[in-house]
C-alpha cells in the first residue's frame, strides 16, 4: 500500500473514534459533567468509570434510584476509553498514595479523599447526600 493509501486509512479511524467518542458522550446515562444542573469538578468530587463495567453500572444504579445527582455536585469521567479521563484518574490515585495497579473503577474522588469499589463509593455518596446509612444490604 502507498503513502497516500495508509493517510486515507488513518483519517478514517480517526474519524470512527471521534464520531464514537462524540456519540457515546451524548447517549450515556454518564455524561462528562454529571451532577447538579450548571456543575463541573469545581466541587472537587469526580466520580470515575468504565463504560462497560458491571460495578459501575452498580453505582449509576444507586445514583439514579437515590436521587444523588440532586443532592451532591459532582463530575463523572469515563476512563476505560478515555486516556486523558484514564490519567488524570492515575494523577488523583497518586495524591491518595496508591499505585496505578491498585486503583480500578468505580473509583471517586472527593474532598482529596479516594474511594475505590461499589460499597465505598455508594458510602461517600450516601453520607454526602445525607442519606441513612445502609442497613447491610450486602452493596
Amino acid at each position: 500500500m502507498d503513502k497516500k493509501g495508509i493517510i486515507v486509512i488513518a483519517v478514517v479511524i480517526v474519524a470512527v473514534f471521534v464520531g464514537g467518542f462524540l456519540l457515546r458522550n451524548t447517549s450515556g446515562t454518564f455524561s462528562s459533567d454529571q451532577g447538579v444542573a450548571g456543575s463541573t469538578s469545581a466541587s472537587g468530587i469526580v466520580f470515575y468509570y468504565g463504560a462497560e463495567c458491571p460495578h459501575c453500572k452498580d453505582v449509576e444504579k444507586f445514583v439514579a434510584d437515590n436521587k444523588i445527582a440532586d443532592k451532591v455536585a459532582f463530575t463523572s469521567k469515563e476512563v476505560w476509553h478515555d486516556q486523558a479521563n484514564a490519567a488524570e484518574m492515575s494523577a488523583r490515585a497518586k495524591t491518595c498514595g496508591l499505585s496505578e495497579d491498585k486503583v480500578g473503577v468505580p473509583f471517586l474522588f472527593a474532598d482529596g479523599k479516594c474511594h475505590i469499589g461499589t460499597p465505598d463509593v455508594e458510602t461517600y455518596f450516601r453520607t454526602a447526600a445525607g442519606l441513612p446509612a445502609d442497613s447491610g444490604s450486602g452493596n
